[in-house]
């Protein structure tokens, strides 16, 4: 034989502690695991039994014999209770208890050599019945898609087996007066020692990490599930706000015809008629200013988050101008040579019309508009800057803010959406769009341009 009974024994205690010490640090790393905490304290146990085996001689045979195989036993039966909680089931003592209480007098009452056979069956008929319950539990829960409870499931039967196997054995050829550590033909058993405290651990430890798999599984899919609910909901939305608004485009025009139409047909004699009649058109200016708001945020945001955006080279100039154009104001700057941008031309044109619409709303004048831009090899800036009242301090962060409005609660119409769209596809460009005006109100976009040679 390669090792004497002490030296397994020895092996053997190694083992059992430095599964303990794993199983500790597992649970320590993932406390939210119940069933950690019995497996790890059975773990110690089995450690403490291990340790007394191997002090026999050293201390009173009576505590050695008593106490090591009580704890051994004890490691088994909390193993089978964290098997019962990694199975959703509730900790039951009842059996495991019965059945130390019934063998415990064997361990106490007759620890001389001659009742050894005796003490061997009882431990053998105690730590069988553990390990079938173990399996019985993990093999009636077992799972398709957690196949390591199998595989536990097996292991631990196979122990069982070797308990009964043992037990036969020891009928068969009862085990004669001897001095402990002395019987060289019973090292097998503590091999199997040696190999089971390695399963008590590992299998712990896999069942462990396959549930924390599955259960991070489920998690992804209930939050992909979510998502999808989520968007679905929020398409449902836009395709509800996109109908109400082209509903209410109509009345609203009518509403708009026919108070210019009275306004245009008035004798203006009566005061109160003619505020009556401003009133419901700014009333009408300003929803009319909330549904446009609303049917360009869909479109926008169906071109940013649905990736419908067509990016290639664009020449920034070109987009400049048809701005310029649009809205009747001068562009000054030129580059010397193409300033051609990678994006979206559409996007890019919204992006600047934006600010022009911006700059009409708060400017004294048209003539007090600015729309300039300058380039050099790397990038552009377009400034749009107007004379009205400068920005407070307080409110020049929150400026590009989403619904975000200085002038709410006054008669400029607007829906908070222009200055926040110009800064998010300034960024889908990988640009900025900047507030830099100090004394006045003058807007900076910096667009990266594609190198020239």
């Amino acid at each position: 034989m390669l090792f004497d009974i002490r030296t397994l024994v020895a092996i053997m205690a190694i083992t059992t502690l430095a599964s303990a010490v794993a199983l500790f640090l597992f649970w320590r790393l993932v406390p939210e695991e119940r069933g950690l905490r019995p497996a790890t304290l059975g773990a110690a146990s089995q450690s403490l039994a291990t340790v007394l085996i191997l002090m026999r001689g050293q201390i009173a045979d009576e505590l050695s014999i008593f106490a090591a195989n009580m704890l051994l036993m004890l490691s088994y039966a909390l193993l089978y209770q964290a098997m019962r909680i990694f199975c959703g089931q509730q900790p039951q003592w009842r059996l495991p208890a019965a059945l130390m209480l019934t063998l415990s007098p064997i361990f106490f009452f007759f620890p001389d050599t001659e009742h050894l056979g005796l003490r061997v069956i009882a431990s053998a008929v105690g730590i069988g019945v553990l390990c079938f319950l173990i399996s019985i539990t993990l093999y009636r829960a077992r799972q398709e898609h957690l196949p390591a409870r199998r595989g536990v499931a097996i292991a631990f039967a196979s122990a069982g087996v070797v308990s009964l196997i043992r037990i036969i054995t020891t009928l068969n050829n009862p085990p004669e007066n001897m001095v402990f550590f002395d019987k060289s033909d019973d090292s097998a058993i503590f091999i199997w020692g040696i190999i089971l405290a390695f399963i008590y651990a590992f299998s712990i430890i896999v069942m462990t990490s396959e549930r924390l798999r599955e259960s991070l599984k489920q998690k992804l899919r209930d939050e992909q599930e979510a998502h999808q609910i989520a968007d679905q909901a929020l398409q449902e939305q836009r395709a509800f706000v996109t109908m109400l608004s082209h509903e209410f485009r109509t009345p609203l025009a009518i509403i708009r015809a026919n108070t210019d139409a009275i306004t245009l047909m008035s004798d203006h004699q009566n005061a109160d008629v003619d505020a009556a009649v401003e009133r419901i058109g700014r009333a009408n200016l300003r929803l009319t200013t909330l549904v446009n708001g609303c049917l360009n945020n869909d479109r926008i945001q169906n071109l940013l988050s649905d990736n419908r955006a067509t990016f290639r080279w664009v020449n920034l100039a070109h987009v400049l101008q048809e701005v310029a154009d649009e809205y009747d104001v001068k562009l000054i700057g030129r580059s010397d040579h193409p300033a051609m941008v990678f994006g979206d031309h559409h996007l890019l044109f919204i992006l600047f019309s934006n600010l022009i619409n911006n700059a009409l709303k708060h400017a004294r004048n048209r003539a007090g508009i600015e729309f300039s831009w300058r380039t050099d090899k790397q990038k552009a800036d377009i400034d749009v800057a107007d004379d009205g009242t400068a920005i407070a301090a307080e409110y020049r962060e929150r400026i590009f803010e989403k619904y975000f409005r200085i002038n709410a609660d006054k008669r400029t119409p607007g829906t908070g959406l222009g200055l926040y769209f110009v800064r998010t596809i300034a960024e889908q460009h990988n640009g900025q769009a900047r507030l830099i005006g100090a004394t006045d109100t003058r807007f900076r976009i910096t667009l990266p341009l594609k190198e020239t040679e």
